[in-house]
C-alpha cells in the first residue's frame, strides 16, 4: 500500500505551484462540513463515471469526470469562505449542482465581480488535481493501489479539493 495520500501530494502540489504560500493551512473550521457534504453528493458520479470508462475502455472520461468535480469543489471552497465572510451569523448555504460541472458557472448569491473571482478561480486547481491524478495511476501501475483504496483517494481528491480552496480563499484575504 502506497505511504502517501492524494491528501498530501494534493497540499505539496499547491505549495509547489504557489496557489498556497503558507505552510499551515487556514481552514475556516465552520465549513469544513461542506466540503463532506460536497464529497458525499460528487463521489458516486465520480465512481459511476470511472465504472463506465473503465466498461468502455475509456479511462479519459473517468479522469475528465473526477477532474470537473475537484475544480468545482476548489471553486466551491472559495464561494464558502466569501459567502460567510457575508453572513452576520456566519451561517451558510452551499449547494452543490451536478449540472454546472458541464460550464463549471456556479450558480451563487454572491455579487457579479465576486462571482467571478469564483467562477475564474477553478483552473487553479488543475496541478492539484494532476498531482492526485498522477499520485493514483502510478499507484496503480505498480500494483499498489486495489480498488477500494482509489475509492479511498478519490473520495479524498474530492473533499480536499473544497479544503483548499478554503485555504486559498483565507491566504488570498477573500473571508477577511
Amino acid at each position: 500500500m502506497p505511504q502517501q495520500s492524494s491528501m498530501s501530494v494534493m497540499v505539496d502540489a499547491a505549495h509547489k505551484h504557489k496557489i498556497l504560500v503558507n505552510n499551515d493551512l487556514k481552514i475556516i473550521p465552520e465549513l469544513t462540513q461542506f466540503a463532506q457534504r460536497g464529497t458525499d453528493y460528487f463521489f458516486p458520479i465520480a465512481k459511476d463515471a470511472m465504472g463506465k470508462a473503465m466498461r468502455d475502455s475509456n479511462p479519459g472520461f473517468g479522469i475528465a469526470v473526477m477532474q470537473r468535480i475537484c475544480l468545482y469543489m476548489f471553486a466551491k471552497g472559495i464561494e464558502a469562505v466569501m459567502l460567510w465572510r457575508d453572513a452576520p451569523d456566519g451561517r451558510i448555504s452551499i449547494e452543490f449542482k451536478q449540472n454546472e460541472l458541464a460550464t463549471m458557472e456556479i450558480t451563487t448569491d454572491l455579487n457579479p465581480d465576486r462571482r467571478k473571482v469564483v467562477n475564474d478561480s477553478a483552473g487553479l486547481a488543475l496541478p492539484i488535481f494532476s498531482a492526485h491524478n498522477e499520485f493514483v495511476s502510478d499507484s496503480c501501475r505498480r500494483g499498489r493501489g486495489a480498488a477500494d483504496w482509489v475509492e479511498g483517494q478519490m473520495k479524498e481528491a474530492i473533499n480536499w479539493s473544497m479544503l483548499l480552496g478554503i485555504a486559498y480563499a483565507v491566504e488570498q484575504g477573500y473571508g477577511f
